[in-house]
């Protein structure tokens, strides 16, 4: 009868996975972080890149105690988080980029709000982006997260989510402090395995990075594929 309902599933297009309690599978996402930071009695999450806040909000619903550090550059997402998140004591709401270097960079925005980025889109044949309108450039403030944990007198960072549109990179180096001294112990990363954006970082020069500074891979989520091959995914490493 199980080997029937398997197969009966597999002509569906499905298939039942067991997920021993406690155990990080790599299948669900929130689930696995919510496992791994279950031993930290009040999380502290960035979340760079934070759009309309989704991510922002599944780190809310981990924990009661959690805090968000919420890093947002596009106006009208910032108008949709402030609607959302204003009025909660547990989220900070930041109007500032985050890179390797502070001072100010030109920012570009799209139709499409979700790949709004510091690097314009790629215009080659393999980017499914490429058709995608430019509505404004605009000068925004951007600072390195070193220099943020320490204005704000940041402790232990649990989560650190990037989501930058290929300048994930840039940020990381810009934590290199806070990476060295151990104070990031999970991040969670975007990959464009494909060339989305002109100048990105390849996704095999992040793993380098992070696994320099004793953050390994647990796994990949989230995985979008183009044309039979993976085009981006998102990544959670662990410091171990």
């Amino acid at each position: 009868m199980k080997v029937q309902f398997k197969q009966l599933l597999a002509r569906l297009g499905l298939r039942v996975l067991r997920e021993p309690a406690g155990v990080v599978m790599g299948h669900d996402l929130w689930r696995d972080v919510g496992l791994l930071l279950q031993d930290s009695a009040n999380p502290l999450c960035l979340d760079v890149g934070a759009n309309h806040g989704e991510v922002t909000a599944s780190m809310l619903a981990l924990k009661p105690t959690n805090r968000i550090h919420a890093f947002e550059l596009s106006a009208k997402c910032q108008s949709l988080l402030r609607t959302r998140f204003g009025s909660s004591s547990r989220v900070t709401l930041v109007a500032s980029g985050l890179g390797d270097e502070e001072g100010a960079r030109e920012f570009l925005t799209y139709t499409n709000d979700q790949l709004s980025s510091f690097l314009p889109l790629q215009t080659d044949s393999g980017n499914p982006f490429r058709d995608e309108v430019e509505v404004a450039r605009v000068q925004v403030p951007v600072t390195t997260l070193d220099l943020y944990a320490a204005r704000a007198n940041l402790g232990p960072i649990d989560l650190l989510k990037i989501d930058t549109q290929g300048f994930d990179l840039r940020v990381l180096r810009g934590a290199a402090g806070l990476l060295q001294k151990g104070q990031i112990t999970h991040v969670l990363i975007e990959l464009n395995f494909l060339e989305l954006y002109q100048g990105q970082a390849n996704p095999a020069e992040i793993i380098a990075f992070l696994g320099q500074h004793g953050l390994h891979l647990v796994d990949f989520y989230e995985k979008c594929r183009q044309n039979q091959r993976l085009g981006w995914c998102t990544a959670l490493f662990r410091k171990l």
